[in-house]
């Protein structure tokens, strides 16, 4: 019949082996989550820097055409959806930058 202290010896190893296992899935876990969220904030900033490049270039077609003037509401909807767009795109490659380091 095994000793008191034999039994917990085997039991206290294996809860630090199972406690280090569960460390080691939690961090590798954890950091593939971390390279999943900069992945994405920066898809979502390319998505958001076309955007932009579409605002930009739709303004630039409506100078052009010479609609600038005539047709307001356009104009000031395509600029602020390119600032818009343009703030969101900035502000997702600072956060997937710092995100990054950190």
């Amino acid at each position: 019949m095994p000793n008191i202290t034999q039994v917990a010896r085997a039991l206290t190893v294996r809860n630090r082996l199972v406690c280090a296992v569960f460390s080691g899935a939690k961090t590798m876990v954890v950091s593939f989550l971390r390279v999943l969220y900069v992945l994405w904030l920066q898809v979502t900033g390319v998505i958001f820097a076309v955007l932009t490049f579409s605002a930009a270039t739709a303004l630039i077609k409506q100078y052009h055409m010479g609609t600038m003037a005539t047709d307001r509401q356009r104009f000031w909807v395509t600029l602020v959806a390119g600032v818009v767009c343009g703030w969101f795109t900035l502000v997702s490659f600072v956060r997937a930058s710092r995100t990054r380091r950190a």
